[in-house]
């Protein structure tokens, strides 16, 4: 950590931890929670039918938000709205 804090000012640590909390708002529920029904399964063939479901949800809502972002908004659209620099200038 102290090699990063000498290579990025303080506006690219807060840059970053936007870009995870809005990360992990998006990723922790596009399975549906359905990681909670494999313990409970009553088969193996249920459980990888669950298993292949959550990830096909994941799989699913990744390449919607990527293309959110790739095609809806434009380049740099998170530095802007925080009118952050780029790390090193």
């Amino acid at each position: 950590m102290p090699l990063l804090a000498r290579m990025f000012g303080s506006e690219a640590f807060g840059i970053f931890a936007v870009y995870y909390s809005l990360s992990n708002f998006i990723g922790v529920p596009s399975c549906f929670r359905l990681e909670l029904a494999l313990p409970i399964a009553d088969s193996e063939a249920e459980a990888d039918h669950v298993s292949t479901a959550a990830t096909c949800l994941v799989i699913g809502v990744s390449l919607a938000v990527a293309v959110l972002f790739s095609f809806h908004w434009p380049r740099g659209y998170l530095a802007l709205c925080l009118k952050a620099t780029r790390p090193g200038r």
